[in-house]
């Protein structure tokens, strides 16, 4: 993780990283867009990280585009 992390080109102090297996717990998954609204409003000059995992990369990032969040 530290090296994926430390990959990441950006100039924020903060990185926030939401972590999540896309279609495992769909009660789970709606309030992400939510969050990260009130995450950006709370820290608009944060950067954020989706981090899917246990999903291949093309599936995550369809299922996530549907959800709001990639």
């Amino acid at each position: 993780m530290r090296d994926y992390f430390s990959a990441l080109e950006t100039d924020a102090d903060t990185v926030y990283a939401l972590l999540y297996v896309p279609g495992f717990s769909p009660r789970l998954e709606n309030p992400l867009p939510k969050v990260n609204g009130l995450l950006k409003r709370a820290d608009p000059d944060a950067e954020f990280v989706l981090v899917s995992a246990n999903c291949p990369a093309g599936m995550a990032r369809k299922y996530n585009k549907k959800l709001g969040i990639g």
